[in-house]
């Protein structure tokens, strides 16, 4: 930690200070409050060897002749060295909503800033930046309004030597306006003029806590955002003591108690260096832990009385015992929608303003009591904060007030990223365009740590040794641009909010933060589903499996499941009537489908330069960048992850999880079939046993089997178009030769009667022999989807039937044959049975032909007819059956069902084929020596 503590401090002995300078107390952690005054003129670059009180009516003339005399001179150049005061303190009014009854200056641990602090209220919203905000200076356009630093902690150095060395030490980051040295007491301190509040935060985060020189080794410079704190208000402090101590029991309370008191009425922090200034009012003892003692015991006027409304006089008692406001954090189980109407009741009650330390004696006086729930409760005040028609604001006291509507504003353009911008557009930066990238990362780091933590809420006092425990390293305020924690996390209020007040406070993730890591972490859920989709009931136990934690609405922000859902935003999920969820999907146009198929033609190519047509999901990007020389943009496409855009090209890619959980991308078989039979080509003939070393020599692998969505090395092969004879693969050129083959088995089978019940594979060889003149190999027959096996018969495939009944048509005819006459004449001979035909017509049966290349050829103007060198079997007996060849499938129908045809005659050549009534008996078709096969209904055995 380099010497520092856990709120970035160095830890060191330190002189006493001078009033004007901001003071540092170990109990608190960070400075007491400051004043904001507007701005001076321009001064010229000054130096004053002795601070000399002159009176008010002096400095005012001379501030005006300051401003004549910058006006006549030449800019950029620094001005003359003029001596001149300091400006004085301008006295200030403590204003409260409903007006003011003191006119005196402030304390150091007021807060509490004029009516410009409301406009900068989204900026720095909470009451602890005990640093001055310097909104005065921010509300120019462009950030380009002066701004002030205030550098305390200097040496004793001559004015002259200390104004060169800060304005060589802040031109190395910054230019520099001016630079005024100022001796205040024991130790001079300095105030910089820059050109934006931004060019501040940047000097911040690079010279805070940074030593002038070398020769000066004790102190490191202090730097503050805008002006110096005024001198202590010791009235205004002893009248705010007086009316909390005066109400309690001995008119004592101890020190923390009192502390979160003062607190909770006046959002500012009270230190015990204040309370040693006003011993004549209170005094701190030893008792029962540290007590402070009231010893003024006068009665609080009703002029002393401030009018800021930090408890609600109709329904609170002044003196409850909760002035600590803890029971604003108390956790409640209540939907969003009824808090919402019944605080909009009591906000019309109390006038618009409902203080938050009365809140829940309010809130139980009109409804019925808040009951507890430490289990499925949310905090109360950030309930209140989910309330999209009030807010929640801290000065001059914390109270909850209407919010006012929103002004649409044109779209700017600012110099941030679109990574750097998590909390959604912002009107102004909330640091030096600098470090905003470190700040949208510590946002990010945050929002990391509060997931982990219960209900997603980590107490003030915690945050930063949490951080430094989760991350492994320290946390800087200074590195961002800011001098207290609580400014930080005031940057951050469009994501990170503050609960509660005093030691209370408790740091959490915001409503509309929420929001968002809900819909994120849902769209992550229905991802892993396969259908994209689920059901409402479903939630908890996917989260728990994906997610790899409970769910709990708690730690949304929200008590219910169906709160949940309605945050979702409806252009990322889609939420049906029936409680289904699911991730939408459009319709693509004519553009998109072009587009679409643009990709899929690239990354069927990209795929193509793999050895097996595959590769790692998380590698397809950077090969896309590499190969093409161009970004891939899925949101051109219309998706918002890779994955959408693959499940939109399935023809063509596909995308699967290996054994190891590895998501892989490769090639749809239908495309990777004929990149298969192409590579095969190259390689042929080979031994099937060689083919492998071949294949891996050529392109970098073993082919693997999973490629074309087959088993086997051998089925590989024939599904790319392969033969495999002799153990020798052969090339995928001389396709007519297997495309004969398979006609010639679909014609021994169709020809078969027992069709329905398969043909032994004694019969299937003997009969294929005589037909084709060789024996049929069944495992090739098997693996081309010709054949299907089972047991001790053979049965021809329905695909195959298929195609048989074409080529039959087709060769009935010498001439080719349309798409159309074909089809008529399918239906003519075996019915409408043609697959596919109710939904796509005739276009069914064109595409079935394409499918099958092999054993047909198209030729002009849709024309069909067998491919070159395929061959019909010869219409001849078929031994031993002595049967014609004839498609006996037709009367598959089992005998006895509705529909059979067992025993009916063919529709055509009906003298090659016996009628029913020439089959002989049953008893003739069985001898003692040889058992034949019969299509008798009784020997019928439909499979």
């Amino acid at each position: 930690m380099d010497g520092e503590d856990v709120f970035g401090r160095k830890i060191g002995t330190r002189f006493a200070r001078n009033a004007l300078q901001p003071t540092y107390s170990s109990d608190e952690g960070y400075s007491t409050g400051t004043l904001q005054r507007p701005p001076p003129e321009f001064i010229p670059l000054q130096v004053q060897q002795a601070l000399v009180p002159a009176p008010v009516n002096r400095v005012r003339s001379l501030s005006s002749e300051w401003a004549v005399a910058l006006k006549q001179l030449p800019a950029p150049n620094p001005p003359p060295i003029d001596l001149g005061p300091p400006p004085a303190v301008v006295p200030r009014k403590i204003r409260g909503t409903h007006g003011s009854s003191m006119d005196r200056s402030v304390c150091s641990s007021s807060n509490s800033g004029d009516d410009r602090r409301d406009l900068n209220q989204s900026r720095a919203g909470s009451p602890w930046n005990s640093s001055a905000s310097f909104s005065e200076l921010s509300e120019g356009e462009g950030g380009e309004t002066p701004a002030e630093l205030t550098v305390t902690n200097l040496p004793s150095y001559e004015p002259r030597v200390l104004q060169e060395m800060l304005l060589k030490l802040f031109s190395q980051y910054v230019r520099v306006v001016q630079v005024s040295i100022w001796a205040a007491g024991e130790g001079p301190l300095a105030t910089v003029v820059l050109r934006s509040e931004w060019d501040a935060r940047l000097v911040i985060a690079r010279l805070h806590k940074r030593r002038l020189d070398n020769n000066w080794g004790r102190l490191r410079l202090e730097l503050s955002l805008g002006r110096p704190s005024p001198a202590l208000n010791l009235d205004v402090l002893r009248v705010r003591l007086r009316a909390i101590l005066i109400d309690q029991k001995s008119h004592s309370l101890p020190l923390l108690r009192l502390r979160d008191a003062y607190a909770s009425r006046y959002c500012c922090a009270l230190t015990t260096s204040d309370l040693a200034k006003v011993k004549d009012t209170v005094v701190i003892h030893e008792g029962l832990g540290r007590m402070v003692q009231l010893v003024d015991l006068n009665p609080v006027s009703n002029a002393e009385t401030e009018e800021a409304p930090w408890k609600c006089h109709i329904h609170a008692v002044l003196s409850t015992g909760h002035e600590d406001g803890s029971k604003i954090l108390l956790p409640v189980y209540m939907k969003l929608g009824v808090l919402s109407k019944n605080i909009q009741l009591l906000l019309e009650t109390h006038g618009g303003i409902l203080p938050l330390l009365s809140f829940v004696e309010c809130y139980e006086a009109m409804f019925p009591p808040l009951a507890a729930d430490f289990r499925y409760g949310v905090t109360l005040e950030l309930l209140l904060r989910s309330i999209p028609t009030v807010q929640v604001k801290d000065s001059p006291s914390r109270h909850l007030t209407w919010c006012p509507p929103r002004i649409e504003s044109p779209p700017t353009y600012s110099f941030q990223s679109e990574s750097s911008r998590s909390s959604g557009d912002r009107e102004r930066p909330r640091t030096a365009p600098v470090l905003e990238p470190m700040l949208a990362l510590f946002e990010r780091e945050l929002i990391d740590l509060l997931r982990t933590t219960p209900r997603c809420c980590i107490s003030f006092s915690k945050l930063i040794p949490a951080f430094h425990h989760h991350f492994g390293r320290q946390c800087r305020v200074a590195d961002y641009g800011f001098t207290k924690l609580p400014d930080l996390l005031a940057a951050l209020s469009n994501t990170i909010v503050v609960l509660g007040s005093g030691s209370y406070r408790v740091i959490t993730i915001s409503a509309a933060a929420q929001s968002k890591r809900w819909t994120s972490d849902l769209v992550k859920i229905l991802n892993a589903q396969p259908n994209r989709a689920m059901n409402v009931h479903d939630i908890p136990e996917l989260y728990h499996t994906i997610i790899g934690r409970p769910f709990n609405t708690v730690d949304y922000g929200v008590c219910t499941l169906e709160e949940l859902i309605e945050k979702v935003s409806p252009e990322s999920v889609k939420i049906g009537p029936d409680g289904s969820i699911a991730l939408p999907r459009q319709t693509p146009t004519r553009e998109d489908s072009a587009r679409f198929g643009q990709f899929a033609v690239e990354a069927v190519e990209l795929l193509c330069f793999t050895p097996n047509l595959r590769m790692e999901f998380s590698r397809f990007v950077p090969a896309y960048h590499a190969h093409y020389g161009k970004q891939l943009r899925v949101a051109h496409f219309g998706c918002v992850k890779l994955l959408e855009l693959f499940e939109l090209i399935p023809e063509a890619v596909t995308v699967y999880c290996d054994p190891s959980g590895e998501r892989i991308v490769r090639l749809a078989p239908v495309a990777a079939r004929s990149v298969m039979a192409q590579r095969l080509k190259t390689l042929l003939p080979v031994e099937l046993s060689a083919l492998p070393s071949a294949y891996a020599a050529q392109y970098g692998a073993p082919p693997l089997p999973d490629t074309l969505d087959v088993s086997s090395l051998e089925a590989l092969v024939f599904a790319a178009g392969g033969l495999v004879e002799g153990g020798i693969v052969y090339s995928s050129d001389d396709t007519s030769r297997w495309a004969s083959a398979a006609l010639a088995a679909s014609a021994v089978l169709s020809s078969d009667r027992s069709i329905a019940r398969g043909s032994t594979v004694e019969y299937f060889v003997s009969a294929f022999r005589t037909l084709y003149g060789s024996d049929p190999n069944l495992i090739v027959l098997t693996n081309l989807g010709v054949l299907e096996t089972f047991g001790r018969h053979v049965r021809l495939t329905a695909t195959w039937r298929t195609v048989w009944r074409l080529a039959l048509i087709i060769a009935d005819r010498s001439v080719s044959l349309p798409v159309m006459e074909i089809f008529i004449e399918f239906s003519n001979r075996y019915g409408p049975s043609f697959p596919n035909t109710e939904s796509e017509g005739v276009q069914a049966v064109a595409g079935f032909l394409r499918q099958y290349s092999s054993v047909f050829a198209e030729e002009g103007s849709g024309q069909w007819k067998l491919a070159a060198g395929v061959k019909m079997p010869a219409k001849r007996d078929l031994a031993p059956l002595k049967v014609a060849l004839e498609d006996y499938s037709v009367y598959d129908t089992p005998p006895g069902q509705k529909g059979s045809r067992v025993f009916d005659s063919p529709k055509k050549n009906i003298w090659c084929s016996p009628p029913a009534s020439a089959l002989p008996a049953p008893t003739a078709l069985i001898s003692q020596d040889n058992k034949r096969r019969t299509r008798l209904a009784a020997q019928f055995d439909a499979a």
